[in-house]
This record gives C-alpha cells, sequence and structure tokens, in this order.
C-alpha cells in the first residue's frame, strides 16, 4: 500500500508580496528545501497558521502526494552524459573486468586523487557485471554524505537498485531486503551493515573510500566492512575494488606485499589541474587572536566579489573545547567521563561528546562566584559567528553534527550549494568528501592541527588523508581552483606531503615509523577493555591477569610480541564507568588469536566487570 503524505509545493512567483516578519523568516526556510517537499520536514519550525497565510498569498500549495521513503535521495532523471574515459580509466576497467569475466577472486587497491573519476570506473565495472547476468555490490562510508555518487548511479542504472542506509525504517529495510533476496535488484547500495546483503552471483564489491573509519563498527558484533568485503569476496569467487585518494596504510602495505594489485589513475579528467595549495604558518601571523589569517580573509573577500564558493574545514564542532573559570580555574568537565565540556553557543550549554550529558552555561562560576570565563579553541559554531561579522553580506552555511540533525538537511544543503545559493560553507570533516562543485574554487583549512594533537597512532594518517581529501573539494570545474592550510606545524610530514598529493612519500615516511612502534599495518593490534563503576574493584579485577600476561611476555620473544597493562585506559571514566585496558601487540594474526584465546580461557573476573575484546581497534583511548 502506498503511503500518502501532505506535500507543501512552491508555487512560480513573478514578483514576492509583502510579508509579515514571520512569514518571511518561514519563507526563507521554505526555499532552502526541493520545490515540493513533504510537510512533515517543516512543521516544527513552522506553525500552520503562518503556512496558511502563504499559502493564501498564493506562495504556497498543500497537496496529498504519494510518499516515498525508500530513498532519500532520489534520481534526478536527467540524460547521464556520455563520458570518455582516460588511458588510466580505460586500464583499470580493463583489468578489473578481465577478472570478472573469468570469475575469479582478485582484490585491486585503486588509487585515484581527488576527482580523477573512480565513479566512473565503477560505473563500467557494474555496467559490466550486469551484461554477464552477475550483481555488484558497492560500500560508500554513509549513504547521506555521498549524494552525487548516488545520483550518477541512480542516472546510469535506473531505480531498480536498492539501497541500505541507517534513514530506513524496520519496514523499509524488510522491503529492500526482500527485493535483493528475490532477485528483482542485482545492485545494491549501502553503508557497511550492506556488505551481509543477500546478493547471490555476485560479480563486483566495491569499497569506496575505503580508508573511512567508519566502515570499522566499534560496538558488538564489532568487524570492519573493508575486511568483510575482501572475505565476501573471496567465498563468491568476485573481484573486490578498494577505491580512494588516500589509501588506508592497511590497504598500502597488502599492496606492497603483492595481495593487492595497484591501480593508479594520477590525473583528473578534462585536463582539470589539481589546485594550487599554500600553507600560511601560523606562527608568523601578527594578531594571534584572529582565528582567520589576513591572507585567508583577503582570499575570501576576492571569492565573494567574483560570485565564487568557498569551502572552510574546521574539524571541532560546538563554539568552545573546554570552559574555565579564570580567577579559581575551575575547568567544567563531565561527571560521568573524564572529559571537559565542550560550550555550545546556539543553545547556550555544555555539551559532553561522549555521553550527551548537558547543563546549561552559568552565568558565574559554581565555586567562587566570578563572572570571567576563558573559552577554549573554536569550533564551527564560533568561527560562524566570526564569519558573519567579517563578511556581513555572504551567504554562510554550518555544516556539522549538531546542524545536521534534521532528516535531509545534508540533501538541503548539497541542493542549495549546486544551486549557488551559499557563498560560503562551513564545516566538520563531513564536508571533505563526497562533493563535487564546480563554483567552488577555494578551500580554507582553518586548524590543520586538530588531528595531530591527538593521542592517537593513527593522528599523523587521518591529518594527511582529511587535508588531501578537503583539498580536492576545490578546482572541480573549469575555474582554477586554490587551498589554503593555517598551521602552527608547517614543517610536519604528514602537512606537508599532503599540500602535494604525495601519497607515497608520506606513507613511505609513516611505515618506517609504524615498524620501528610495533603499530599497524606490520603488527596486529587487540585490545581487551574492562569496565566497572568502582575503580578500586576495577583494578583489582584486573590485575589477576598479571600472571598470565607475564608467563606469555617470557613465552614469546618482544620482537614478536608485546603487551602493555593492565592499564587505566586514556580516557578512564566514560559513561559513569571507570576503564582498564590490556593493549596486544603481535607480529601476526595467528599469534594474535592464540593470545586472546589464552586470556579468555584463564582470566576469571567478576561478573560485575564489563569486558569486551577489539581486535584491529581504531581508537585506543
Amino acid at each position: 500500500k502506498k503511503k500518502v503524505a501532505n506535500f507543501i509545493v512552491r508555487n512560480k512567483l513573478d514578483e514576492l508580496p509583502k510579508l509579515t516578519e514571520k512569514q518571511a523568516a518561514a519563507w526563507k526556510i521554505i526555499i532552502t528545501e526541493e520545490e515540493a517537499f513533504p510537510l512533515k520536514d517543516i512543521v516544527l519550525e513552522v506553525t500552520r497558521s503562518i503556512l496558511k497565510s502563504l499559502e493564501k498569498k498564493g506562495m504556497i500549495r498543500l497537496e496529498p502526494r504519494e510518499l516515498n521513503e525508500t530513498y532519500f535521495i532520489l534520481p534526478s532523471h536527467r540524460d547521464e552524459k556520455k563520458v570518455d574515459l582516460t588511458e588510466e580509466q580505460k586500464k583499470a576497467v580493463s583489468s578489473i573486468i578481465t577478472s570478472v569475466e573469468k570469475c575469479e577472486f582478485k582484490p585491486f587497491l585503486l588509487h585515484g586523487i581527488t576527482g580523477s573519476g573512480k565513479t566512473e570506473v565503477y560505473i563500467r565495472v557494474i555496467k559490466k557485471c550486469r551484461e554477464l547476468g552477475k550483481s555488484a555490490l558497492m560500500l560508500v562510508p554513509e549513504i547521506s554524505l555521498t549524494p552525487q555518487m548516488v545520483e550518477r548511479f541512480f542516472n546510469a542504472f535506473g531505480e531498480n537498485i536498492a539501497i541500505l542506509h541507517s534513514h530506513l525504517n524496520d519496514r523499509q529495510r524488510w522491503e529492500q531486503w526482500n527485493k535483493i533476496k528475490s532477485g528483482e535488484c542485482q545492485i545494491v547500495i549501502g553503508a557497511r551493515s550492506a556488505i551481509f546483503a543477500p546478493l547471490e552471483n555476485i560479480g563486483a564489491i566495491i569499497v569506496d573510500e575505503e580508508h573511512e573509519t567508519t566502515y570499522k563498527q566499534d560496538k558488538t558484533p564489532r568487524y570492519n566492512g573493508r575486511d568483510i568485503a575482501v572475505v565476501r569476496a573471496r567465498m563468491s569467487k568476485a573481484v573486490v575494488v578498494l577505491g580512494s585518494a588516500t589509501p588506508s596504510l592497511e590497504s598500502w602495505f597488502n599492496n606492497l606485499n603483492g595481495k593487492y594489485e595497484l591501480l593508479t589513475l594520477s590525473q583528473r579528467p578534462l585536463s582539470y589541474n589539481l589546485p594550487a595549495v599554500k600553507i600560511i604558518d601560523m606562527r608568523k601571523e601578527d594578531d594571534h587572536k584572529q582565528l582567520l589569517s589576513r591572507e585567508l580573509r583577503n582570499k575570501i573577500e576576492e571569492k565573494l566579489d567574483t560570485k565564487e564558493q568557498i569551502i572552510l574545514l574546521q574539524n571541532r564542532r560546538g563554539h568552545s573545547s573546554f570552559v574555565q573559570c579564570v580567577s579559581c580555574g575551575k575547568l567544567f568537565s563531565c561527571p560521568h567521563c573524564d572529559i571537559s565540556l565542550n560550550f555550545h553557543s546556539h543553545q547556550q550549554d555544555l555539551l559532553c561528546h561522549y555521553c550527551g550529558h548537558k547543563i546549561n552555561m552559568p552565568r558565574k562560576c559554581p565555586d567562587c562566584g566570578s563572572y570571567l570565563f576563558s573559552f577554549g579553541a573554536a569550533g564551527t559554531q564560533q568561527i560562524e559567528k566570526n564569519l558573519q561579522l567579517m563578511f556581513p553580506g555572504a551567504r554562510i552555511l554550518r555544516m556539522d553534527s549538531d546542524s545536521a540533525r534534521k532528516k535531509d538537511s545534508y540533501d538541503s544543503m548539497f541542493e542549495r550549494m549546486k544551486s549557488g545559493n551559499v557563498d560560503i560553507l562551513l564545516g566538520t570533516q563531513m564536508i571533505a568528501k563526497g562533493l563535487d562543485f564546480a563554483n567552488v574554487t577555494l578551500v580554507g583549512v582553518i586548524s590543520a592541527d586538530i588531528s595531530l594533537n591527538v593521542p592517537d597512532f593513527r593522528a599523523a594518517e587521518k591529518t594527511f588523508q582529511l587535508l588531501t581529501q578537503v583539498a580536492g573539494r576545490s578546482g572541480r570545474g573549469e575555474k582554477p581552483g586554490e587551498v589554503l592550510i593555517q598551521t602552527y606545524n608547517p614543517d610536519h610530514y604528514a602537512i606537508s606531503t599532503s599540500i602535494k598529493q604525495h601519497y607515497e612519500t608520506f606513507a613511505d615516511k609513516e611505515l618506517i615509523l609504524r615498524k620501528a612502534l610495533k603499530y599497524p599495518p606490520g603488527f596486529k593490534i587487540a585490545r581487551f577493555i574492562f569496565a566497572h563503576k568502582t575503580e578500586k574493584i576495577l583494578k583489582e579485577q584486573t590485575a589477576k591477569a598479571i600472571p598470565i600476561l607475564e608467563s606469555l611476555r617470557n613465552t614469546y620473544p618482544s620482537k614478536q610480541l608485546l603487551i602493555l597493562g593492565p592499564l587505566p585506559a586514556p580516557m578512564v571514566k566514560l559513561q559513569n564507568n571507570y576503564r582498564y585496558h590490556i593493549i596486544i601487540k603481535a607480529d601476526s594474526y595467528k599469534l594474535i588469536s592464540h593470545v586472546v584465546s589464552i586470556l579468555k580461557e584463564n582470566l576469571k573476573l567478576s561478573s560485575m566487570i564489563k569486558t569486551s575484546i577489539d581486535i584491529d581497534p581504531y581508537s585506543l583511548m
């Protein structure tokens, strides 16, 4: 049974009638949406009486329409333009198709610079699979962050594609699952869980942006969608294509060891050049209170004058990373987690980004009564306010997990950018991927050091990936692009190599460091995490592991096995639980599996202790 809902439909107007303040505010919201959209999308922001008044003025009409909730990204029904492949694309497609025709398992690493046409390679491979009567499965980090890619797939293959994503309710997910199981849909696109879709006779599995950490599920059952894709391709005698401009070091390591075949796309098609990238050394700025350097401010002014679009990246949401009393030094921290509260100016709240604990921002310090506070490192909300003051005429859109809570907010942003209704797009890492706008000619990175200043062995890798990906959003049309990167660490190899897109130089340096410190990909890691509400009990219980671990240390040399702990985790308290961990580093998965089995069999803890095991953890916090 088809579902029907009330839709708001915009009427074509020769001129805008006179509006009250509330009507004008409502109209401003309506024009950011599609020409026709469900009433429920804005019912919390605009009252029924205001909508009725706009209807009376002939600006909109309300009418019942069939609601298609299966896809929240719909095909545009425009004709797909014929694309001429570059020589590198032809070679990549030919190599992959040869293996598809042979029905053989073969893993390919498709390393293509940003804007090199990896999506076109995916489409050609899937078309060949369909010609051969085979099915195809494509994983993307997050469906909502790749609207242009999904739109291209709809245009290439029609609507007979199954989409699996987190926005589906149980009924919709069941409908999609049945379409796949029955063979009605032979092409599946989805996030990591789509790897378990009931496809048969698979010809190719494609993992786009294979380096993305969103492929790793940190809750039970823990798995990495990319790694499962390789396993399933082997079981199905299918090819698996791992695509990225910045491959994970694990995949690059497998390429160096001959496990994956490397396919390279080193040029952008249509003679579009990579953007010119410049590092701005913030240590040399005269005014260190300014979040934007003089050069970046001037460049933004220049682009606004020429009606070109700008993307600004600040990978920290909220207003400030912490709030502290100037008089007594009190730091506002989460009572449930070992972390400071972030200030969010829009709601005037202090918020924990880990457990969601929230309090109102106090007018004065509860300890000493002072009204003076210092605020930590700037987030997107603070920068948005600064931009509004610096460029009062600019249309600024902020995109982060706070502003994106509303369903389809990313799609709305995408449409506004595409139609030219946004001058400056400011956001966190969610704007660093999947966007392709020809009129974006400037990308500014406000603080490139954020991801470097975390206790994470992958910090340099994540920084290189983020900077390379966001820089690739600039100059994707006929107009040349520019990228300005602000940093206090201009000589750091992750930053200096990213501006030239020298992935191999970065990878060589990082692999040497990882090997010396016995980190992946050369070494394998397992992590036991123990949690309890009382730290004393947790410490006593985890101490039972010490003799078992000592025996293992005496059995295997340090070049084969390293065991750290039991120790308090870097974030010792999370969601009212204290956390201790054991980190196991081994030179093979076989040894990791053996050590994990010994600990599971011999470590007898109280049932009150929560225990979890993570193989290949993405975070050691």
